[in-house]
């Protein structure tokens, strides 16, 4: 529900900015004259608009998802990621708008009126009917509303998403808390070019089963060329916990991303940078710890239209799907893996130095898709990777106690490279190695 939020939101907010150089009351009509141009192209790409009234100084109506496959390519050519299974789900979800045209800024407020015609026709059990009402209750007092405002005489916008503090009771209880949820941003021709966001709280939590924790969350998207593909990112996240019954608990600290997506000669480029300052996982009674670990990868080489085909194509349509991965792959795509690495480990109850990993993955461009499916070690030939992996003697000491371990490190025996336990993978022409040692040929 947020994405098409955030779609509407776009495309009102372009047409706020487009007249900001006019006088206030030219603003207001101008701005009503292209609204209604903007409403009327919304109806041709998947949307349809009703209940629409219109004041000398506000206005109201209300948008619904009617074709998503219409849907999805429209707001994807907004800038945001919305697959035909996703705006499948939303179709028939109504979102209401209050539009006010103030003395300095216009003002919009977006909030759903109605749910998805597929959640709401298919719910037969009492409990569903149960929990049903009470979200058509929170929907009746807007308890989920988005405010921004749009100043006529900049290019900007800033906003929020009202505090939500609520609580649903079924067979089993469910509570949802979103606190300071704010955003600003630039609109710049006719995309948002930029967008930061700051959220303190968010938690989900439905009895015993999940339990997601979120604080600290500060965001900022900004385009940096002329498509959808050209972009960088960066978030920080002060923590963030789930968990699902006893068997699984994860949880992460100050955590940083940054990441970029370049286009060039049709071809997307994009690159990830990570770190963690500490992550614990529990899983069925087992502990693992990483301290201040990394991850910085890229790839190169992904045909752009083959990567929009991609996510509009039915998986279950296998012809079409594989033309499309066909194509993605078609121009010698490159992937790397800079580095993964933690200065500290904690397995199996014992506290080690950590490891640092190193890895490429060439993919020639005449590989076979189909061929492959029908015979996978035809790849092989196809496909040239090194990985390059070092451990504390420790670690791997840990590691070694492991049973499923234990014949594999018999086979394989690290070198020692200045105290480090290190392991050298290589693919190439069909053959494999480790450490040097022939295993495939």
């Amino acid at each position: 529900m947020k994405k098409l939020g955030l779609g509407m939101l776009g495309i009102i907010l372009v047409a706020v900015i487009y007249y900001f150089t006019l006088g206030a009351d030219q603003v207001r009509e101008k701005l009503q004259q292209e609204l209604s141009t903007q409403l009327t192209e919304l109806e041709t790409k998947g949307f349809s608009i009703s209940e629409r009234e219109i004041k000398k100084r506000e206005e109201h109506f209300v948008i619904s998802l009617a074709d998503p496959k219409k849907a999805s390519a429209f707001l994807k050519e907004q800038g945001l990621e919305f697959s035909i299974q996703e705006a499948e789900e939303l179709k028939g979800m109504k979102v209401g708008v209050d539009v006010e045209y103030l003395s300095h800024a216009v003002a919009l407020e977006l909030y759903p009126v109605a749910l998805p015609t597929q959640m709401s026709t298919s719910v037969t059990d009492e409990n569903d009917k149960l929990i049903l009402a009470q979200i058509e209750k929170m929907l009746e007092k807007k308890t989920f509303l988005l405010h921004v405002e749009a100043d006529y005489s900049t290019t900007t916008f800033k906003g929020y998403v009202k505090d939500i503090n609520e609580t649903v009771q079924g067979e089993e209880e469910a509570k949802l808390r979103l606190q300071g949820l704010h955003f600003s941003g630039n609109i710049k021709g006719d995309r948002v070019s930029q967008i930061k966001q700051t959220l303190n709280v968010m938690r989900l939590y439905v009895s015993d089963e999940i339990n997601m924790y979120l604080s600290g969350l500060e965001s900022n998207y900004t385009l940096t060329g002329d498509s959808v593909y050209d972009y960088s990112t960066e978030y920080t996240i002060e923590k963030m916990r789930m968990n699902s019954n006893t068997e699984f608990d994860l949880t992460a600290d100050e955590i940083t991303v940054h990441s970029t997506s370049t286009v060039k000669d049709g071809l997307v480029s994009e690159t990830l940078k990570s770190k963690m300052k500490a992550m614990e996982i529990l899983l069925e009674g087992d502990r693992l710890a990483l301290e201040n670990s990394l991850l910085d990868l890229k790839v190169d080489n992904l045909d752009v239209s083959a990567f929009e085909k991609l996510q509009t194509v039915d998986p279950e349509n296998e012809q079409e799907f594989n033309a499309a991965l066909q194509k993605l792959i078609s121009n010698n795509v490159h992937l790397e893996i800079t580095t993964l690495s933690a200065d500290k480990v904690t397995l199996q109850g014992k506290k080690v130095d950590g490891f640092r990993l190193h890895s490429t993955l060439d993919i020639d461009k005449s590989l076979n898709i189909s061929r492959m499916e029908a015979n996978p070690m035809y790849a092989l030939d196809k496909i040239d990777a090194n990985l390059k992996i070092s451990l504390s003697k420790e670690l791997l000491d840990v590691i070694s106690r492991q049973p499923e371990a234990m014949i594999a490190l018999m086979i394989f025996t690290p070198k020692d490279v200045n105290g480090k336990q290190v392991y050298s993978v290589e693919l190439k022409d069909g053959t494999l190695n480790v450490n040097g040692k022939s295993i495939l040929k």
